[in-house]
């Protein structure tokens, strides 16, 4: 996900780049991704759709009249990245792998010999609830991608961070790939169909069972987050919250151990909140 980060930061330059030096006052990667300021009315809620979709970069084409600005143009923008190296190729199958297969090896091989109670039933169902519920769907779903309802800065925070917990990438990549499966729901371009793939190749029965479960997660394209979550993109906060990602993950898997560790008073209690608490519940939000 770290290089997620990278090849959208460096996507967002290249656009800034490409459409004009006066669309961004601000062009640097790093100062883009920390808050993209666009001119003034550049973009408005009007230039978003009810999916909070974008179709392009809207720029200045004509001269001010009266504070006016008297012809605009909208710069076209791909749905998906084309451009991926090895390295992001590498960090995508990796993260895909940790949750996906990882999780599993830790339960075949843990789940056997660690305690299982009251403790570890809590620690699984409050961090599931955190994460998934919280996190995941009234955060990430409903609120980030579909903007069913308004939520003050601390409260969005707070499901940012629960849904990074949940180990399913930041907020921006999260919904940018959920429009698009919207806007191409089991048709080419949906990352996660079960009936065709990117690249147009059909699927059926198991192969689209394994494609639409955990497949598309190893190799599919970069959805461009200015297209399809601009609204993310441009956020301070939402930006500075997804920048320690990895983080929030690792607050998702030691608060349980810390929980279970003070409430046995041993390592073993630890390993067994952080177990129960992270690894697993990983493994069970993941393939619920």
């Amino acid at each position: 996900m770290t290089q997620l980060w990278r090849q959208q930061r460096a996507e967002v330059a290249a656009l800034a780049a490409a459409a004009d030096e006066n669309l961004f006052r601000r062009t640097t990667t790093d100062d883009v991704m920390k808050e993209v300021v666009l001119t003034d009315e550049a973009l408005t809620n009007e230039a978003l759709t009810n999916e909070g979709m974008a179709t392009g970069i809207t720029e200045n084409a004509g001269p001010v009249e009266n504070g006016q600005i008297t012809q605009r143009r909208t710069l076209p923008l791909s749905e998906v990245i084309k451009y991926r190296s090895k390295r992001f190729q590498r960090a995508q199958q990796i993260h895909a792998l940790a949750i996906s297969a990882g999780t599993l090896a830790a339960f075949l091989l843990l789940a056997p010999v660690l305690p299982f109670g009251a403790v570890e039933i809590s620690l699984f169902l409050v961090m599931y609830y955190l994460t998934m519920v919280v996190g995941i769907t009234v955060g990430f779903h409903r609120h980030f991608a579909h903007r069913s309802f308004r939520a003050v800065a601390p409260v969005r925070a707070f499901l940012a961070i629960c849904g990074c917990m949940a180990m399913q990438g930041t907020v921006a990549y999260w919904v940018s790939n959920h429009r698009r499966h919207h806007k191409h729901s089991d048709e080419v371009g949906d990352p996660h169909s079960p009936h065709v793939d990117e690249n147009s190749r059909e699927l059926t029965g198991w192969s689209g069972f394994w494609h639409s479960h955990v497949g598309w997660m190893f190799d599919h394209k970069l959805t461009n987050t200015m297209f399809f979550a601009r609204d993310i993109v441009t956020d301070p906060l939402i930006n500075k919250i997804s920048k320690h990602y990895f983080l929030w993950v690792a607050v998702g898997l030691l608060l349980p151990a810390i929980v279970g560790g003070m409430a046995y008073g041993t390592w073993l209690g630890a390993l067994s909140g952080f177990c129960w608490g992270g690894l697993f519940r990983l493994l069970f939000t993941f393939h619920a």
